[in-house]
């Protein structure tokens, strides 16, 4: 595969499968933003890059992030027959807060989204705080989660007592 850097965008050739379109471009086209209502009537954003027909996999933003950390997986999904459904957790993008909002209770989101779409079957990705995400619906949902791939995981650093018993690295600072 060959890369170039057109525009500050890495991955447009001449030969891509896509038209070229600047990143912000893409970043405001809100035609590529779908949403849902969820049963608590809260609103669950998402957008999909990639193969739409092949493998979904449904990536999870790190903090700070939003659908958006999707599209720079775009060409190597399309390439590799990957559906990628970058999900807006609550209170990203899109998507409502939920006032119950929990790493543990995030599946229930996630499921509703998944039977939506009429997934049977998907990977989850989480990038960053994702990671730990997709490690809770990995668990959460075993009969329709092939798979997890947290990619650089941090835990939950905002409770330490958390951190502490998570992370073995604060036990090595602490001295």
């Amino acid at each position: 595969m060959t890369f170039a850097v057109a525009a500050g965008v890495l991955g447009c050739t001449d030969a891509d499968p896509r038209p070229y379109r600047p990143l912000v471009e893409i970043a405001g086209d809100t035609s590529l933003l779908h949403a849902l209502i969820l049963q608590d009537g809260r609103t669950l954003t998402w957008a999909e890059n990639g193969d739409p027909d092949g493998v979904p996999l449904i990536e999870l933003h790190g903090g700070g992030a939003s659908h958006l950390s999707g599209l720079v997986y775009h060409r190597e999904a399309l390439e590799a027959g990957v559906r990628i459904i970058a999900v807006d957790r609550p209170g990203a993008g899109g998507s409502t807060p939920d006032p119950d909002y929990s790493v543990a209770g995030f599946y229930k989101d996630v499921e509703q989204l998944a039977d939506h779409l009429q997934l049977d079957g998907f990977v989850v990705m989480g990038n960053s705080n994702g990671g730990m995400f997709a490690i809770a619906i990995a668990h959460a949902m075993p009969d329709r989660v092939a798979g997890a791939i947290p990619l650089n995981p941090a835990t939950p650093v905002f409770d330490d007592s958390m951190a502490w018993e998570l992370t073995p690295i604060y036990h090595a600072l602490a001295g």
